[in-house]
Protein backbone atom coordinates (compact mmCIF):
# COMPACT_ATOMS: atom_id res chain seq x y z
CA UNK A 1 0.00 0.00 0.00
CA UNK A 2 1.28 3.39 -1.24
CA UNK A 3 1.82 5.95 1.22
CA UNK A 4 4.17 8.70 2.62
CA UNK A 5 7.78 7.33 3.18
CA UNK A 6 8.66 6.40 6.71
CA UNK A 7 12.41 7.80 5.83
CA UNK A 8 10.84 11.25 6.27
CA UNK A 9 10.32 10.41 9.35
CA UNK A 10 14.67 11.34 9.98
CA UNK A 11 14.90 13.42 7.11
CA UNK A 12 12.28 15.95 7.78
CA UNK A 13 14.06 19.44 9.42
CA UNK A 14 10.76 20.30 10.90
CA UNK A 15 10.79 16.79 13.20
CA UNK A 16 14.63 17.32 14.21
CA UNK A 17 13.64 20.01 17.30
CA UNK A 18 11.52 17.08 18.49
CA UNK A 19 13.71 14.19 17.81
CA UNK A 20 16.17 16.29 19.83
CA UNK A 21 14.32 17.21 22.68
CA UNK A 22 12.09 13.22 22.75
CA UNK A 23 16.07 11.61 23.11
CA UNK A 24 17.04 13.83 25.45
CA UNK A 25 13.70 12.99 28.10
CA UNK A 26 14.24 9.16 27.66
CA UNK A 27 18.06 9.21 27.58
CA UNK A 28 18.76 7.19 30.55
CA UNK A 29 16.71 4.89 29.60
CA UNK A 30 18.02 4.85 26.19
CA UNK A 31 21.45 4.93 27.42
CA UNK A 32 20.28 1.33 29.29
CA UNK A 33 18.91 -0.03 26.14
CA UNK A 34 22.34 1.08 23.45
CA UNK A 35 23.94 -0.98 25.92
CA UNK A 36 22.19 -4.15 26.08
CA UNK A 37 21.30 -3.81 22.25
CA UNK A 38 24.98 -3.68 21.31
CA UNK A 39 25.95 -7.12 23.33
CA UNK A 40 22.86 -8.42 21.73
CA UNK A 41 22.61 -10.72 18.48
CA UNK A 42 20.88 -8.31 17.16
CA UNK A 43 23.02 -5.18 17.87
CA UNK A 44 25.25 -7.32 16.45
CA UNK A 45 23.48 -7.90 12.77
CA UNK A 46 22.82 -4.02 12.45
CA UNK A 47 24.30 -1.47 10.60
CA UNK A 48 26.80 0.38 12.85
CA UNK A 49 25.19 3.98 13.85
CA UNK A 50 22.18 3.92 11.40
CA UNK A 51 19.91 5.78 13.20
CA UNK A 52 16.68 3.69 11.68
CA UNK A 53 17.59 0.91 13.90
CA UNK A 54 19.11 1.99 16.84
CA UNK A 55 16.74 5.29 17.57
CA UNK A 56 13.39 4.77 15.88
CA UNK A 57 11.40 5.24 19.26
CA UNK A 58 12.03 8.65 18.17
CA UNK A 59 9.69 8.54 15.48
CA UNK A 60 6.04 7.56 14.58
CA UNK A 61 7.96 4.05 14.56
CA UNK A 62 4.92 1.30 14.55
CA UNK A 63 1.28 3.46 15.35
CA UNK A 64 0.59 6.72 16.46
CA UNK A 65 -1.00 6.11 19.43
CA UNK A 66 2.16 4.36 21.03
CA UNK A 67 4.33 6.43 23.25
CA UNK A 68 7.92 7.26 22.88
CA UNK A 69 8.22 5.29 26.44
CA UNK A 70 6.23 2.29 24.88
CA UNK A 71 8.06 2.45 21.76
CA UNK A 72 11.60 1.71 23.27
CA UNK A 73 9.89 -0.95 25.32
CA UNK A 74 8.83 -2.71 21.98
CA UNK A 75 12.44 -1.84 20.83
CA UNK A 76 13.57 -3.66 23.62
CA UNK A 77 11.40 -6.53 23.83
CA UNK A 78 12.90 -7.36 20.12
CA UNK A 79 16.37 -7.91 20.90
CA UNK A 80 15.78 -9.78 24.35
CA UNK A 81 13.34 -12.08 22.92
CA UNK A 82 15.54 -12.90 19.54
CA UNK A 83 18.49 -13.71 22.43
CA UNK A 84 16.18 -16.31 24.96
CA UNK A 85 13.57 -17.64 22.41
CA UNK A 86 16.10 -18.79 19.46
CA UNK A 87 18.94 -20.42 21.13
CA UNK A 88 20.33 -21.25 17.73
CA UNK A 89 22.21 -18.51 16.93
CA UNK A 90 22.44 -18.76 13.07
CA UNK A 91 19.32 -19.02 12.49
CA UNK A 92 19.27 -15.00 14.44
CA UNK A 93 22.06 -14.40 12.33
CA UNK A 94 20.52 -16.28 8.91
CA UNK A 95 17.78 -13.09 9.69
CA UNK A 96 20.10 -10.38 7.94
CA UNK A 97 19.52 -12.18 4.34
CA UNK A 98 16.33 -14.25 5.04
CA UNK A 99 15.27 -17.44 6.49
CA UNK A 100 12.76 -19.24 4.48
CA UNK A 101 9.69 -20.74 6.08
CA UNK A 102 7.82 -21.87 3.19
CA UNK A 103 8.66 -23.30 -0.37
CA UNK A 104 6.87 -24.93 -2.76
CA UNK A 105 7.08 -25.39 -6.29
CA UNK A 106 4.45 -24.55 -8.49
CA UNK A 107 2.46 -23.89 -12.14
CA UNK A 108 3.67 -19.77 -11.14
CA UNK A 109 7.50 -20.85 -10.12
CA UNK A 110 8.72 -21.23 -6.83
CA UNK A 111 6.81 -19.93 -4.08
CA UNK A 112 8.33 -18.81 -1.32
CA UNK A 113 7.16 -17.06 2.30
CA UNK A 114 10.70 -15.35 4.10
CA UNK A 115 11.14 -14.14 7.63
CA UNK A 116 13.97 -11.66 7.20
CA UNK A 117 14.98 -7.47 9.33
CA UNK A 118 13.72 -4.98 7.68
CA UNK A 119 15.68 -2.49 5.45
CA UNK A 120 13.15 -0.12 4.00
CA UNK A 121 10.17 -0.81 6.14
CA UNK A 122 11.84 -0.91 9.70
CA UNK A 123 9.96 2.21 10.93
CA UNK A 124 6.63 0.19 10.67
CA UNK A 125 8.20 -2.90 12.40
CA UNK A 126 11.19 -5.13 13.31
CA UNK A 127 10.49 -7.90 11.49
CA UNK A 128 9.58 -8.40 7.83
CA UNK A 129 7.63 -11.48 5.97
CA UNK A 130 7.64 -11.90 2.34
CA UNK A 131 5.86 -14.26 -0.23
CA UNK A 132 7.42 -14.25 -3.59
CA UNK A 133 7.37 -16.30 -6.34
CA UNK A 134 11.00 -17.05 -7.87
CA UNK A 135 11.89 -14.03 -6.11
CA UNK A 136 9.81 -11.66 -7.07
CA UNK A 137 7.97 -10.41 -4.03
CA UNK A 138 4.24 -10.28 -4.54
CA UNK A 139 3.55 -8.81 -0.63
CA UNK A 140 4.86 -7.84 2.42
CA UNK A 141 3.90 -7.92 6.11
CA UNK A 142 6.41 -5.75 8.78
CA UNK A 143 5.76 -6.66 12.27
CA UNK A 144 6.76 -6.37 15.89
CA UNK A 145 6.29 -8.30 19.17
CA UNK A 146 4.94 -6.18 21.72
CA UNK A 147 5.30 -6.89 25.38
CA UNK A 148 2.11 -7.27 27.82
CA UNK A 149 0.80 -4.19 28.95
CA UNK A 150 0.86 -1.86 25.78
CA UNK A 151 -1.39 -2.49 23.10
CA UNK A 152 -3.34 -5.48 25.09
CA UNK A 153 -3.14 -6.99 28.13
CA UNK A 154 -1.55 -10.16 27.05
CA UNK A 155 2.47 -10.56 25.03
CA UNK A 156 1.47 -9.69 20.92
CA UNK A 157 2.33 -8.86 17.56
CA UNK A 158 1.22 -5.60 15.58
CA UNK A 159 1.06 -5.55 12.07
CA UNK A 160 2.55 -2.15 11.05
CA UNK A 161 3.18 -2.25 7.85
CA UNK A 162 1.19 -4.34 5.06
CA UNK A 163 2.45 -3.47 1.14
CA UNK A 164 1.15 -5.13 -1.78
CA UNK A 165 4.60 -4.53 -4.50
CA UNK A 166 3.29 -2.52 -7.62
CA UNK A 167 3.46 -4.26 -11.03
CA UNK A 168 2.83 -7.90 -9.06
CA UNK A 169 -1.07 -8.05 -9.29
CA UNK A 170 -1.12 -10.49 -12.41
CA UNK A 171 1.51 -12.81 -10.74
CA UNK A 172 -0.26 -12.42 -7.19
CA UNK A 173 -3.29 -13.65 -9.19
CA UNK A 174 -1.48 -16.77 -10.45
CA UNK A 175 0.26 -17.45 -7.13
CA UNK A 176 -3.39 -17.22 -5.40
CA UNK A 177 -4.88 -19.34 -7.91
CA UNK A 178 -2.23 -22.48 -8.08
CA UNK A 179 -2.45 -22.29 -4.09
CA UNK A 180 -6.50 -22.87 -3.67
CA UNK A 181 -7.57 -19.14 -3.92
CA UNK A 182 -5.45 -18.22 -0.70
CA UNK A 183 -3.92 -14.90 -1.55
CA UNK A 184 -0.42 -13.54 -0.93
CA UNK A 185 -1.41 -11.39 1.88
CA UNK A 186 -3.67 -14.36 3.32
CA UNK A 187 -0.36 -16.66 3.31
CA UNK A 188 1.33 -14.10 5.00
CA UNK A 189 -1.25 -14.27 7.57
CA UNK A 190 -1.05 -18.19 7.47
CA UNK A 191 2.67 -18.00 8.25
CA UNK A 192 2.25 -14.86 10.84
CA UNK A 193 0.24 -17.07 12.19
CA UNK A 194 2.38 -20.26 12.78
CA UNK A 195 5.20 -17.68 14.06
CA UNK A 196 2.96 -16.86 17.28
CA UNK A 197 1.31 -19.87 18.30
CA UNK A 198 5.62 -21.36 18.26
CA UNK A 199 6.12 -19.00 20.56
CA UNK A 200 2.87 -18.74 22.58
CA UNK A 201 1.72 -15.70 21.51
CA UNK A 202 -2.12 -15.68 21.22
CA UNK A 203 -2.82 -12.18 19.93
CA UNK A 204 -1.86 -10.53 16.45
CA UNK A 205 -3.04 -6.36 16.40
CA UNK A 206 -2.82 -4.56 12.84
CA UNK A 207 -2.84 -1.09 12.81
CA UNK A 208 -6.12 0.42 12.30
CA UNK A 209 -5.48 2.96 8.71
CA UNK A 210 -6.45 6.45 11.20
CA UNK A 211 -3.23 4.84 13.67
CA UNK A 212 -0.66 4.17 10.74
CA UNK A 213 1.97 6.30 10.95
CA UNK A 214 2.98 5.68 7.35
CA UNK A 215 -0.32 6.19 5.31
CA UNK A 216 -2.17 8.60 7.28
CA UNK A 217 -1.61 11.22 4.30
CA UNK A 218 -3.04 8.65 1.42
CA UNK A 219 -6.02 7.90 -0.62
CA UNK A 220 -8.60 6.92 0.99
CA UNK A 221 -8.85 3.85 -0.78
CA UNK A 222 -5.14 3.19 0.64
CA UNK A 223 -6.70 3.72 4.42
CA UNK A 224 -9.68 1.60 4.06
CA UNK A 225 -7.82 -1.24 2.13
CA UNK A 226 -5.75 -1.74 5.97
CA UNK A 227 -8.68 -1.78 7.51
CA UNK A 228 -10.76 -4.08 4.99
CA UNK A 229 -7.34 -6.42 5.55
CA UNK A 230 -7.50 -6.81 8.80
CA UNK A 231 -11.30 -7.51 9.18
CA UNK A 232 -11.37 -10.42 6.75
CA UNK A 233 -9.57 -12.38 9.01
CA UNK A 234 -11.43 -11.78 12.37
CA UNK A 235 -9.87 -8.75 13.55
CA UNK A 236 -12.22 -6.44 15.92
CA UNK A 237 -11.56 -2.96 16.11
CA UNK A 238 -10.31 -1.66 19.84
CA UNK A 239 -8.03 0.85 20.59
CA UNK A 240 -6.70 1.83 17.43
CA UNK A 241 -6.07 -1.42 16.66
CA UNK A 242 -7.49 -4.62 14.77
CA UNK A 243 -7.08 -7.70 16.99
CA UNK A 244 -6.97 -11.03 15.92
CA UNK A 245 -6.51 -14.44 17.14
CA UNK A 246 -3.33 -15.84 16.31
CA UNK A 247 -5.79 -19.69 15.69
CA UNK A 248 -7.08 -20.13 12.90
CA UNK A 249 -11.07 -19.65 13.42
CA UNK A 250 -13.33 -22.56 12.83
CA UNK A 251 -16.98 -20.81 12.62
CA UNK A 252 -19.14 -21.67 9.55
CA UNK A 253 -22.25 -19.22 11.22
CA UNK A 254 -21.41 -16.27 8.81
CA UNK A 255 -20.93 -18.44 5.43
CA UNK A 256 -23.87 -19.28 2.74
CA UNK A 257 -25.15 -22.89 2.89
CA UNK A 258 -24.15 -22.91 -0.32
CA UNK A 259 -20.90 -21.86 0.30
CA UNK A 260 -19.89 -23.74 3.23
CA UNK A 261 -18.56 -26.71 1.91
CA UNK A 262 -16.02 -24.63 -0.26
CA UNK A 263 -15.33 -23.04 2.99
CA UNK A 264 -13.98 -26.06 4.39
CA UNK A 265 -12.04 -27.07 1.66
CA UNK A 266 -10.35 -23.76 1.49
CA UNK A 267 -9.86 -24.19 5.18
CA UNK A 268 -8.66 -27.18 5.30
CA UNK A 269 -5.36 -26.07 3.25
CA UNK A 270 -5.43 -22.74 5.04
CA UNK A 271 -4.51 -25.36 7.92
CA UNK A 272 -1.97 -27.53 5.95
CA UNK A 273 -0.09 -24.57 5.21
CA UNK A 274 0.03 -23.34 8.55
CA UNK A 275 1.11 -26.43 10.13
CA UNK A 276 4.01 -26.85 7.28
CA UNK A 277 5.17 -23.21 8.47
CA UNK A 278 4.90 -24.19 11.88
CA UNK A 279 7.08 -27.13 11.47
CA UNK A 280 9.81 -25.65 9.67
CA UNK A 281 9.48 -22.51 12.20
CA UNK A 282 9.20 -24.09 15.42
CA UNK A 283 12.43 -26.04 15.82
CA UNK A 284 14.19 -22.85 15.83
CA UNK A 285 12.17 -21.90 19.54
CA UNK A 286 13.87 -22.69 22.55
CA UNK A 287 13.67 -21.28 26.47
CA UNK A 288 10.99 -22.20 27.26
CA UNK A 289 9.39 -25.50 26.21
CA UNK A 290 7.99 -25.25 22.03
CA UNK A 291 4.10 -25.07 22.98
CA UNK A 292 2.02 -27.83 21.45
CA UNK A 293 0.58 -26.60 17.74
CA UNK A 294 -2.95 -25.83 17.91
CA UNK A 295 -5.13 -27.96 15.51
CA UNK A 296 -8.36 -26.92 14.11
CA UNK A 297 -11.31 -27.84 16.38
CA UNK A 298 -13.06 -30.60 13.94
CA UNK A 299 -16.03 -29.95 12.29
Amino acid sequence: MAGRSPFSAFQDPEHRAYRVATLATHLHSYALYYLRMKKSRYGRMIPKGDPFFERKFVTPYLALSLTARERLSIQTHLFEMLDQRFPDGDFVERLKEGVVLWRTPTEAGEQTVTLRLPFRTMLEGDLLLEHAVDGTTLYRFSFAFVPAGIVGAREGVVIGGSQGIHGTGLLGRTAAKTNGEISPAAMLMIALRAICQALDIEDIHGVRADNQPVVYASADHHLGAYDNLWAQHGGASHNGFYVMDAALSDTLQAVDSGHKSRTRRKRRLKQAYLAEIYANFAPHVGGDAIPAYLPMAAE
